[in-house]
């Protein structure tokens, strides 16, 4: 949250590539705010349905750091 506006919504999962339709509802009612769900499995980077980005935890924390 910035300023009580959320900044970019996250979900992980072990291993599923499906995103979560929590995930949907939330980019459904904030389409301009960033959909990522994490997976543990490395070597996924994609987009996905409506918008959200499917992405190995590993790159996706790599990519905080920067």
């Amino acid at each position: 949250m910035k300023s009580g506006a959320p900044m970019r919504f996250v979900e992980c999962k072990l291993a599923e590539t499906v995103v979560s339709p929590a995930l949907l509802y939330l980019r459904r009612k904030f389409p301009a705010v960033e959909a990522v769900q994490t997976v543990v499995t490395r070597g996924i980077d994609r987009a996905a349905r409506k918008g959200v980005r499917v992405v190995s935890a590993d790159r996706f924390l790599a990519e905080l750091v920067v």
